[in-house]
């Protein structure tokens, strides 16, 4: 299977990113094949095929459209063409909908086309922002409205870190904010969110790097100003969220649509 792997990875000319507080939406290639593991829930949608994925070393199975919760480690084998993937944080009110509905049948129903017309359907109409979230909010709020609950704790600390991405709070501080243990915080992180907090603190550099990426276009900038190392830091955390690095998708990269929430910190 390796060994095709050339042969499907051909850039696309048209991949784009949007970006809103707790959803991360990507379009393009993603030529990832060694294990992945989440920071945020992610559905993935394969426009033009469908895609190969594995759990646990067991065997490779075909999917048009699967929802992985975060934290599940999985691998998967590159489609041909344009990949969605949506990323959902806990807190967004479209998990509810996801939590019900984990999409892990290899045919896809009616339901998941539907779901598939609608990422195509941003896809193809360059849709902005806006337009695209009052899309995403028809499919997914109607259905669930009610957001899903966090543990208060949990959510102070998640706004915290949201409103300083580039800050490395130590444990023992956030823990102090809210009266808890530092060992009893970091349970409670990973029990809420589904990921550790030294992943959820990366995944929101990460937001906060891309926001910069939008408005300068320079990876070695993003990268200090959102609080990594160095421009290979970023690469390196970007590849193991994402699938692909960051220069591949920044040559290639025909639109970013941030809303305005995400270009500074929240």
């Amino acid at each position: 299977m390796e060994a095709e792997v050339q042969e499907l990875y051909k850039p696309a000319t048209r991949c784009r990113i949007y970006a809103w507080q707790l959803e991360q939406l990507y379009f393009g290639p993603i030529p990832e094949l060694g294990v992945v593991q989440y920071s945020a829930p992610v559905l993935r949608i394969g426009l033009n095929d469908g895609f190969y994925v594995r759990f646990s070393k067991g065997d490779w199975v075909k999917y048009e459209c699967i929802f992985i919760p975060a934290g599940v480690t999985h691998e998967v084998f590159p489609a041909k063409g344009v990949v969605a993937k949506y990323w959902v944080e806990k807190e967004s009110n479209h998990y509810p909908f996801f939590l019900k509905q984990l999409f892990l049948e290899p045919k896809a129903t009616e339901h998941q086309k539907n779901l598939m017309l609608t990422f195509q359907y941003i896809y193809d109409n360059e849709l902005s922002y806006k337009d695209a979230r009052v899309i995403l909010n028809s499919m997914f709020q109607t259905q669930i409205p009610k957001m899903q609950d966090i543990d208060s704790r949990v959510k102070k600390i998640c706004e915290i870190i949201r409103r300083e991405p580039d800050y490395n709070f130590s444990i023992e501080y956030l823990a102090s904010e809210v009266d808890l243990s530092a060992s009893r915080l970091l349970h409670l992180i990973k029990m809420e969110t589904g990921t550790s907090y030294r992943k959820f603190r990366m995944w929101q550099r990460l937001r906060y790097a891309i926001s910069i990426l939008g408005a300068t276009h320079s990876l070695t900038y993003a990268a200090v100003e959102a609080g990594f190392n160095d421009a290979s830091h970023f690469t390196r955390c970007f590849k193991a969220r994402y699938g692909v690095p960051p220069s591949s998708v920044h040559r290639v990269l025909e639109m970013y649509e941030i809303s305005e929430d995400c270009h500074e910190k929240v």
